[in-house]
């Protein structure tokens, strides 16, 4: 069955008008049937960035496929656990951010749309001590693109997390997935969207 819905989510320090998330709401647009999209603004804390998801979620029509970017890939494994998703799609995500913070306590990162400055706090660590992910009960409605040459994530881990899931490999591709609009017709495809039907408009 199609999806009526496509929530985006995006990762750390980044922002619904980045690159990503807007190729995914044109691609849904030039569908013959137009699926309902959002893609929230989601804060820097884990616990409010889940509890923005949850609300976007329950705002749009189901079923709903959740497209998950970095972080928002663990967001999106996140919603899963509490609600009953169609399809998930996941773009180089990151199933440990625990570990990222760790390592980057105290760092600060400009946001590169809003010029916000977002520093890495013990605040962060504790929510996502809160927060950790069970494996997936539902691995045949998860698909996961994965770049080859990603310089942030280290993929072994996510082989292993998503093993039985349905795992697609971009291997001249870093943490930003330049070629995601080569993917993009096929991730919507996954949830049951109708591709087809914008090749021949």
């Amino acid at each position: 069955m199609s999806v009526k819905s496509v929530l985006f989510l995006h990762g750390f320090n980044s922002h619904p008008r980045t690159f990503k998330a807007l190729v995914t709401q044109e691609a849904c647009r030039e569908l013959a049937h137009p699926p309902e999209f959002s893609a929230p603004v989601l804060s820097s804390s884990p616990m409010q960035a889940l509890a923005q998801a949850e609300a976007a979620l329950r705002a749009l029509t189901p079923p709903s496929l959740v497209i998950g970017s970095s972080l928002g890939g663990f967001l999106a494994l996140c919603l899963a656990e509490r609600h009953p998703l169609s399809a998930i799609v996941l773009l180089n995500p990151a199933l440990d951010p625990l570990r990222f913070v760790q390592s980057q306590m105290g760092e600060r990162f400009d946001n590169p749309v809003t010029g916000e400055q977002i520093e890495i706090t013990p605040a962060m660590q504790q929510e996502l001590h809160a927060l950790s992910l069970k494996p997936p009960r539902h691995p045949e409605r998860i698909m996961a693109l994965l770049g080859g040459r990603d310089e942030v994530i280290d993929h072994r881990h996510t082989r292993q997390w998503l093993a039985n899931c349905t795992l697609i490999d971009c291997p001249d591709d870093d943490h930003t997935l330049l070629s995601y609009p080569e993917y993009v017709a096929r991730v919507l495809a996954y949830s049951g969207l109708n591709v087809a039907s914008a090749a021949a408009a």
